[in-house]
């Protein structure tokens, strides 16, 4: 593995630096509930280091931080396994991302936004071997010294005595973009994370009955262009919220994938869609809702609507995503 900057990291980036070595390290400003619930750490240790200020609330009614979902992340991983470490700092502003095979080092917080894919961003990856691991690792030591450890039982605390005060301010705060903007604009996707027309130019070098129908369809067959348009960007958007989405999708044959056989997917999308989606460019999220079935958060009737694009685009839209980070 070469040093490469990832212009638009996605959470995919994190989890290929290796999560489930001796000892993996986050450190971040802010921190929201999204990636923190779709990270899978495997990793024997595991220090975090980020921003938190036990004496102001600010951050947190903003939506910039969710301690509840570092506990719930921090916890969750010591069940599996991994010893946790918790460092925190009011003013702490580094982003890296070290796992058992390289760090990401720039500008990406482990955020919603952060991790979208958003041309503003931007990580180096560097591989962590012989000098590089040690030159790291000894920087990495002198910015936890400047930081506090506390245990997760410290962070229990201060989000019980806390949570029922930051729910009733939230309501006339401003919120902070970094749980979900509001809106994407095409402008502000690099070219690792490919295009639609670029989709469908891929599609053409397919040879799956699937490939080819799916291209027909975007090319206008039963009147569907639109519908596979918009699915495209609803499913890239979901991809790149879930890894494992992708990583398995990518592996499954997209000619024989039923969607309505997979209840815990259909459940996961509707959650994306609640929780994280968001309009860009042309793309509607109302509109995409109008024939998204319901079980995955849309309103068309039960397995209706866009479920046969789905069958077959969730697959093709994360291999296509897959070859375009290969790239990277």
């Amino acid at each position: 593995m070469k040093k490469a900057m990832l212009v638009g990291p996605i959470l995919n980036d994190i989890e290929g630096a290796g999560m489930s070595g001796n000892h993996s390290i986050l450190a971040t400003a802010y921190y929201t509930a999204g990636p923190l619930g779709q990270l899978r750490m495997n990793a024997r240790r595991v220090t975090l280091a980020v921003r938190l200020d036990f004496a102001d609330l600010a951050d947190w009614i903003s939506g910039g931080i969710d301690p509840p979902a570092l506990l719930q992340a921090a916890s969750s991983w010591v069940q599996h396994g991994s010893e946790v470490r918790l460092y925190i700092g009011k003013n702490a502003h580094a982003k890296f991302y070290m796992g058992e095979h390289s760090a990401l080092i720039g500008s990406s917080n482990l955020t919603s936004r952060g991790l979208s894919g958003l041309g503003d961003e931007v990580m180096w990856r560097v591989p962590m071997h012989g000098e590089e691991r040690k030159s790291f690792d000894r920087g990495v030591r002198r910015y936890l010294g400047g930081m506090e450890l506390i245990s997760l039982l410290d962070l229990e605390r201060f989000v019980d005595q806390n949570a029922s005060v930051v729910e009733k301010k939230k309501k006339n705060k401003l919120q902070s973009e970094e749980s979900r903007p509001k809106r994407i604009l095409e402008s502000q996707r690099p070219l690792r994370l490919g295009s639609y027309s670029n989709f469908l130019d891929w599609l053409t070098k397919q040879q799956t009955p699937a490939a080819r129908e799916i291209l027909e369809r975007a090319n206008g067959k039963n009147n569907l262009s639109g519908h596979i348009y918009r699915n495209y960007y609803g499913i890239r958007q979901y991809l790149i919220y879930s890894p494992q989405s992708q990583n398995r999708f990518k592996t499954t044959s997209e000619d024989s994938y039923k969607l309505s056989w997979d209840t815990a997917t259909e459940g996961d999308i509707a959650y994306f869609v609640k929780k994280y989606a968001t309009d860009e460019d042309d793309f509607s999220l109302e509109r995409w809702k109008t024939y998204l079935p319901a079980e995955c958060g849309g309103r068309a009737g039960k397995h209706g609507g866009t479920i046969g694009n789905l069958n077959k685009m969730l697959p093709l839209v994360a291999k296509y995503l897959t070859s375009r980070l290969n790239r990277s």
